[in-house]
């Protein structure tokens, strides 16, 4: 009796022990867990779905860098334009930046979208908790189109419209679970084509 018990029980040890080894592995490895501001981690994510966005073959533009290219280069033509001026006018667009409520355009044939560029570190039992709101208020599809969330231990991405949310200002991603609630937007890089 008592050595089924053992046997029933090692299992459970072992898988413990290896998800726990897994998830301080992707700690280490990942270079977005070395970011320890939030704001620098959000600006790092959306650096990092830009890239991947443009190898598949998405046209992308993060509207503060077109702005601040329309600002100096189109309608001035001149490149030498002091650094504190452009520090000036970089902090008055990106008080006009902030009221639009998506980081990324996309466009794949035609097709226009607005992407919200979330990520997160933050660990809740065998998920990852990701916060879908802007100052306490959730986004609405009148404000974006898609979200795109980086779990950064795990390196993956969740590309999902943004109905799907229903308006929770908080989602739970559970990227290791075949049968978690938004696995089916799992790297869905095909829902921005379609």
């Amino acid at each position: 009796m008592e050595v089924e018990s053992k046997k029933e029980a090692r299992p459970v040890t072992a898988a413990f022990f290896v998800a726990s080894t897994l998830r301080e592995i992707t700690k280490v490895n990942s270079p977005g867990m070395s970011i320890r501001h939030a704001k620098a981690r959000g600006e790092w994510a959306e650096l990092r779905f830009m890239t991947r966005a443009t190898e598949l073959g998405f046209r992308v533009a993060n509207l503060m860098l077109v702005i601040l290219r329309e600002r100096f280069f189109v309608r001035t033509k001149d490149l030498s334009v002091p650094r504190e001026r452009v520090a000036c006018l970089a902090t008055h667009e990106s008080r006009v930046w902030h009221a639009s409520l998506y980081d990324v355009a996309t466009e794949h044939r035609g097709r226009f979208l607005r992407v919200q560029v979330k990520c997160t570190i933050f660990h809740r039992a065998n998920s990852y908790k990701c916060h879908l709101d802007s100052n306490g208020v959730p986004y609405s599809p009148r404000d974006l189109d898609f979200i795109a969330a980086l779990v950064i231990p795990t390196d993956t991405w969740y590309i999902f419209p943004i109905r799907a949310t229903h308006g929770q200002p908080d989602i739970l991603l559970t990227p290791h679970s075949p049968r978690a609630k938004y696995g089916k937007y799992k790297e869905a890089w095909h829902l921005l084509k379609r």
